[in-house]
């Protein structure tokens, strides 16, 4: 998945300072501005586009529920921080993310991004399983069979072969899971295994170290794990 862009809006620059270093130590998130009022930001993003927004509420001028309300015409991820408890229920009626209540803790922090994570992981699925258009010719059985890459649940390495899965069918070809990754697009597939390469848009559930896809149960190597758990926003 692509990196997350974020902007700051906080009038006070300790919190500005405190957020900001969970940006930075989070990978996958890009800090793209810090602004003090909410003003600077709605021209901002008359020229740019971001991810996600974390807004204080009490700043000189619009305070951050009216930018809230901007920002959702936007579809823009907008995470309230705020030392006061009783804004809760008017933030999120305004379809906010998440509330992050002063102080909050880094892995307060991190679990308001696997949150969003998640949700751009749905918006993913909708905009490949409706456009995506790109596909393969595999050689398999001394022909050149044309797969689009969506419908492919998994690959499978068997000895010098690899096990390409459809939904209701494979066949085999000749490659390895090294050329294999270099041609299929990095947001859809994940090698998990050193013998599994997985559809992320084609995952049920994951349980322990198995990916459960298509009713079939995927190994998750321990070599892998990390890294696969991190790009889907459960390690961070």
């Amino acid at each position: 998945m692509k990196n997350i862009s974020c902007l700051i809006v906080d009038d006070e620059p300790l919190a500005c300072k405190v957020l900001e270093k969970y940006i930075l130590e989070t990978p996958g998130l890009k800090l793209s501005g810090i602004f003090h009022n909410a003003q600077d930001v709605i021209e901002f993003l008359s020229r740019n586009s971001v991810d996600i927004v974390f807004t204080d509420i009490r700043m000189p001028g619009l305070d951050g529920i009216q930018l809230s309300e901007y920002l959702r015409e936007l579809k823009i991820n907008v995470v309230i921080t705020s030392a006061y408890s009783e804004f809760g229920a008017v933030a999120f009626d305004k379809d906010v993310v998440d509330y992050l209540l002063k102080p909050f803790s880094y892995d307060r922090f991190l679990r308001t991004i696997a949150k969003i994570r998640s949700r751009e992981l749905i918006k993913y699925q909708g905009y490949f399983s409706g456009f995506w258009s790109d596909y393969i010719f595999f050689k398999s059985e001394k022909k050149l069979r044309k797969v689009f890459v969506q419908d492919i649940f998994f690959i499978e390495a068997l000895s010098n072969y690899l096990l390409i899965h459809l939904k209701n069918e494979k066949f085999i070809v000749r490659e390895t899971m090294t050329r294999m990754m270099e041609k299929l697009p990095s947001e859809l597939f994940f090698r998990v295994h050193k013998s599994f390469i997985v559809n992320v848009m084609k995952i049920n559930h994951i349980e322990g170290n198995c990916i459960v896809l298509n009713d079939e149960e995927i190994p998750i190597g321990e070599a892998y794990k990390e890294n696969f758990l991190r790009k889907i926003g459960f390690i961070l």
